[in-house]
């Protein structure tokens, strides 16, 4: 009954129901306390996202609904703490509670070894704290999402050995200060990654050149130094690079001339100089937008100050004030997640309001990818 215009409370009799396998009322307009559907004992497909659902979602979980495996309550109004239980459950595969007002901690122990889950989203809460280094033993985890919250401490390194994951998302996220760890090579299976704005500092390892696969690299608004990476332009799939805000300096790397299927390259506020060579000459054929700093020499004085960035970029829209438009400075940011039925897979990447739809073949995956008009 998804996707239709019900109003109201669940009626009293939905209780006789205790049989059922699935419930599916997803983007109507029910208000329920979560803790009255515990009666579903046999349940193991829940779908209640985009509803008016409320209360707390408590260590229950395990004893009433010990043969879920697909739960999505998200975007509802589900408070409190996540339970204990959620990460030992033996049966969970997709997890999706994002856009709630959840809030504490990751409660991620030893007993996490025994989680089945393979799509965790608990993004645009309010959970609070360290991330566990127990995390490490989710093993089965494909996608995970834990942008857009409190999260403080430091990024445990055990998280950027995870073998399996595609999707990695910690943007926008108060962490202590810290490097990208030089295992993250290791992350074979990853295309989508991002770190934007969780206080990353230090060079970005030559080793993140390893990610074949990765589609969407984030590493906006950091305290990045140093050069970028040659190895990047060994990066054959890589469609949106976002290394805006951050503190990088020396040249455009030769390598990127390699980078056949680079659509957006944003480079401002950074400190790099010279010609973009790599970008410009050959242009590359698939680029739509590619944003970089320049000064113009009439309108500065000699000796060049040294936070006055200087790039010589016939081809990129130049940002050479902070403030001018042509300094993109709009929360760049993919925000439309990778829906689970379509096994993970991204269908579109969304950056801001302004969008044009550009077809891409794909041999795995019908895929379309939106980006904004340039």
């Amino acid at each position: 009954m998804a996707n239709n215009n019900i109003t109201g409370e669940l009626p009293t009799s939905i209780e006789n129901m205790a049989s059922l396998l699935t419930l599916n009322l997803a983007e109507n307009d029910i208000e329920v306390d979560i803790g009255y559907l515990a009666f579903l004992t046999n349940i193991q497909a829940l779908f209640l996202q985009g509803n008016r659902v409320y209360g707390q979602l408590g260590d229950w979980i395990q004893i009433q609904w010990p043969k879920i495996e697909v739960l999505d309550l998200s975007d509802n109004l589900i408070l409190g703490p996540l339970p204990d239980t959620l990460f030992r459950h033996p049966s969970l595969v997709i997890v999706d509670l994002h856009n709630n007002q959840f809030s504490g901690p990751l409660l991620i122990d030893e007993g996490s070894q025994l989680s089945t889950i393979m799509f965790l989203a608990l993004q645009e809460n309010q959970l609070s704290g360290p991330i566990s280094p127990f995390i490490s033993y989710m093993t089965n985890l494909n996608h995970l999402d834990l942008s857009s919250n409190l999260l403080n401490g430091a990024i445990p390194e055990a998280m950027f050995t995870l073998p399996g994951l595609v999707y990695l998302f910690l943007a926008y996220n108060n962490f202590e200060p810290g490097a990208i760890p030089v295992s993250i090579g290791g992350m074979a299976s990853l295309v989508d990654l991002s770190l934007k704005k969780t206080n990353r500092i230090g060079q970005i390892p030559n080793t993140i050149g390893q990610l074949s696969k990765l589609v969407l690299l984030d590493l906006d608004d950091n305290l990045l130094t140093g050069e970028i990476p040659e190895s990047i332009g060994g990066m054959d799939n890589l469609t949106f690079l976002f290394l805006q805000k951050n503190g990088l300096v020396g040249e455009i790397p030769m390598s990127f001339s390699n980078l056949q299927k680079l659509s957006i390259l944003l480079l401002n506020q950074n400190s790099l100089t010279g010609p973009a060579e790599a970008i410009c000459a050959p242009r590359l054929p698939t680029i739509v937008t590619f944003v970089g700093d320049c000064v113009k020499p009439d309108e500065v004085s000699f000796p060049i100050p040294v936070d006055t960035i200087e790039l010589d970029c016939p081809c990129c829209t130049l940002c050479c004030q902070d403030s001018s438009p042509s300094c993109n400075n709009l929360e760049w940011f993919g925000d439309l997640d990778p829906i689970w039925e379509y096994k993970y897979a991204r269908r579109a990447y969304r950056f801001n309001e302004d969008l044009i739809v550009v077809p891409v073949v794909d041999a795995d995956v019908d895929t379309e990818f939106i980006m904004p008009v340039p």
